[in-house]
């Protein structure tokens, strides 16, 4: 009975870092060392550990805004986004970043 409570027990963890994470996720992105708080939204696609899409930052006033290409992986835990290319606006002005966010249980 132990080796099949552990057997399930594992593949339940497995289950759950084998999320997908494909769509559309909103929030809030902060910087450190700054009071600022932008609203941040993500469009993914994931398939195994890699993530592709894009993503929209506004600044608090919600009159600067940007667009871009990211890639990123999802490890079970961690997620690493990393932006590739300002698509909005077309003159860039924004800096690109890298992001990262750890699963809580």
């Amino acid at each position: 009975m132990k080796k099949l409570t552990y057997f399930i027990f594992f593949i339940q963890i497995i289950a759950a870092s084998a999320q997908n994470l494909s769509g559309q996720w909103k929030g809030v992105l902060t910087q450190s060392g700054k009071a600022d708080t932008f609203y941040y939204e993500i469009n993914i696609s994931h398939k195994d550990q890699s993530i592709t899409g894009t993503s929209y930052s506004r600044a608090p006033v919600g009159r600067d805004s940007a667009r871009f290409v990211i890639t990123g992986f999802w490890d079970g835990k961690e997620l690493v986004l990393q932006e590739l290319e300002q698509t909005m606006p077309k003159n860039g002005g924004w800096c690109s970043e890298v992001h990262h966010a750890t699963m809580v249980e």
